[in-house]
């Protein structure tokens, strides 16, 4: 008998299955997916662009369960550990056949109903996970977008910096204040050019960087 082999990593990337494409307004399709003839199971997501789905997915050869592409690390992980006896009752109930062109993957009664039930669990976990990605730097600081009086850029980037992890929101990586006052920067010229109103502070902070550039 076939035991499933976890080769998900928790300790990686925070946001592991999270990729959005240049040009694409959506991150990728992301995934749990059970191999079902090594018993690996692992998290990722699609390297395709629309519906594509390899043969041995479409063929139901490696078995796929769908989780949020902002999904974190540690909940993924949580998720495949209390999962894990349904993944293998799956796993158990697995079997292929030769349909006279390809393997084709199928499962019993019992492993079909631990499948659908795995993807409303997954899909209970996620929802109920606090938090998520900051996936925009611009909505993020937008209560408040710029330096208080008084107070220097730098010291704001800082602040922005520090508040990675505020009510379980994370930035995808983490930042040093010197890379936060860089991306915070970008976000300001981006309101310059915008027409938008932008204070003294940031006015002369950006002056500099274009006589230094």
């Amino acid at each position: 008998m076939t035991t499933q082999k976890i080769t998900f990593d928790a300790s990686g990337d925070r946001f592991p299955v999270y990729a959005k494409y240049v040009g694409q307004h959506q991150p990728q399709p992301a995934y749990i997916e059970l191999n079902t003839r090594t018993g690996e199971l692992a998290a990722d997501y699609s390297r395709e662009i629309g519906n594509a789905v390899p043969m041995t997915v479409y063929h139901n050869i490696d078995l796929r369960w769908n989780i949020p592409a902002t999904a974190k690390a540690y909940t993924i992980d949580n998720a495949i550990d209390c999962l894990i006896d349904l993944f293998q009752i799956v796993l158990d109930g697995h079997s292929e056949y030769w349909d006279g062109n390809n393997y084709v993957g199928q499962l019993t009664d019992d492993a079909s109903a631990a499948s659908e039930k795995i993807q409303r669990e997954l899909d209970a976990m996620m929802q109920d996970d606090e938090g998520g990605l900051i996936e925009s730097l611009a909505e993020w600081i937008e209560p408040q977008p710029f330096p208080a009086e008084g107070q220097s850029v730098e010291d704001f980037a800082a602040e922005v910096a520090s508040s990675d992890g505020d009510d379980g929101w994370y930035f995808e990586h983490g930042y040093t204040d010197e890379e936060m006052l860089s991306e915070l920067s970008d976000v300001w010229a981006e309101m310059l050019y915008a027409g938008k109103d932008i204070p003294e502070v940031v006015a002369r902070h950006l002056m500099r960087l274009d006589t230094y550039n």
